[in-house]
């Protein structure tokens, strides 16, 4: 009885010994699920995570009947040699925790090809017999935990953007952030919830190239394009056909355009900006053309767009123009193309829009023309003075706001 007590002890000791060293070799192929050269290797990454768990549930058997069958050693055959229980017990399970743990698991990680060659002939071998018992065991574990979870429990909802931009502010004021942190937080949040038509480059200020354009005025329009992509348009402006990237072009030797012009892509100008760039901007080179509820040419969207909605306040270069510039006694130097909602915030009034985007548009749209420079008007409450205009649109003006306190302009 003692033999074969003893045989079965050493049997279990190798089993639990190889499921350990697998159980070593899958979490790493888990970590890292690059294929190896070798077959072995090749035949467990298909889906290393079940295997995992049945190499975890057959260890954890072999590891319960070797507890068992150390128990029947220190207080059977060691017992009756006379030797010490705690001393024993000590001597089994520490030479079994070194036979189960320690040695296969080194071996493992300086060797898992030799280590998958030793298991998983032990792992087949083992679903052979109890893969019916991992099956029962695995229902009634989820059971039980559908059971022991209450049904009324709900997933903890991520917070809201009022309740970060709080948080932020808390943070701020205690002085775990500096106001430069602060302020890139605050635009980044307000980035998702900006469209496509917020961070565009306006179809007026685009220069764009007619398809028929002779090789000369082709050449000249890209040459001096200021922006990378030029809009090809067919027989009206609305029309668009085509986009030629400068940068490819001139990389190329300038070749006749119609060669590397490329198939534009729409999308409506009330897309999320965030999904823009997630499904059509891949990289620098690619562009979208915004379009109106009716098809109409609004303007074009680039990587670089949103790189400068984000920084413009953050870190504004020469070049970049500021929206709203206080100048003093309630006076400010707005630019056209500042957005309603954005002259609102930053000039605490209320400006009525009815659907107009920008400041310039809204002037526009009241006064029924073109105003000239010097031109003065009143819009809700705001004095406003033409500064200056190009073609069809209003450049900048000078916004008085009434101050409720005169001693204020002094």
């Amino acid at each position: 009885m003692s033999i074969l007590l003893g045989t079965l002890f050493l049997l279990l000791l190798t089993a639990a010994a190889g499921f350990s060293a697998l159980e070593t070799v899958l979490s790493l192929l888990r970590d890292n699920p690059k294929n190896g050269n070798t077959p072995h290797r090749a035949e467990i990454t298909r889906n290393p995570v079940a295997l995992l768990n049945e190499s975890l549930l057959f260890g954890a058997i072999s590891n319960l009947l070797l507890t068992a069958l150390g128990l029947w050693f220190v207080t059977g055959p060691l017992r009756a040699l006379e030797v010490n229980p705690w001393l024993g017990a000590a001597l089994v399970f520490g030479l079994g925790m070194f036979a189960v743990e320690i040695l296969p698991k080194t071996f493992a990680l300086r060797a898992p090809d030799r280590a998958l060659r030793f298991s998983l002939p032990l792992l087949k071998l083992a679903q052979r017999f109890l893969s019916p018992a991992a099956v029962l065991l695995t229902r009634s574990s989820d059971k039980l935990v559908r059971r022991l979870v209450p049904k009324r429990l709900k997933p903890r909802l991520g917070l809201a953007i009022e309740e970060i931009e709080t948080l932020i502010e808390m943070r701020e004021e205690q002085g775990a952030i500096t106001t430069e942190d602060a302020t890139v937080m605050q635009e980044i949040i307000n980035l998702h919830s900006q469209t496509v038509s917020d961070c565009m480059t306006p179809r007026v200020d685009l220069p764009l190239m007619p398809h028929d354009a002779n090789d000369e005025d082709a050449t000249q329009m890209l040459q001096n394009a200021r922006f990378r992509h030029v809009p090809v348009f067919d027989e009206r402006a609305d029309a668009i056909t085509g986009m030629v990237d400068t940068d490819a072009w001139r990389l190329t030797g300038r070749p006749d355009w119609k060669t590397i012009a490329r198939k534009p892509v729409f999308v409506p100008e009330t897309m999320p900006a965030l999904d823009a760039l997630r499904r059509y901007l891949p990289d620098a080179a690619s562009a979208v053309v915004i379009v109106d509820e009716y098809g109409g040419f609004e303007g074009l969207l680039t990587r670089r767009n949103l790189v400068e909605r984000l920084l413009e306040k953050i870190a504004p270069t020469r070049n970049t123009e500021t929206a709203v510039q206080p100048i003093g006694n309630g006076r400010y130097l707005v630019i056209g193309m500042a957005r309603v909602d954005e002259v609102n915030h930053e000039l605490d009034v209320s400006l009525v829009a009815g659907g107009i985007d920008t400041i310039g548009g809204l002037v526009f749209n009241r006064l029924g023309y073109l105003p000239k420079p010097g031109e003065k008007i009143d819009l809700d409450g705001l004095s406003i003075k033409i500064r200056r205009i190009a073609r069809n649109r209003i450049l900048q003006m000078e916004v008085r706001v009434a101050l409720e306190n005169p001693e204020d302009a002094s």
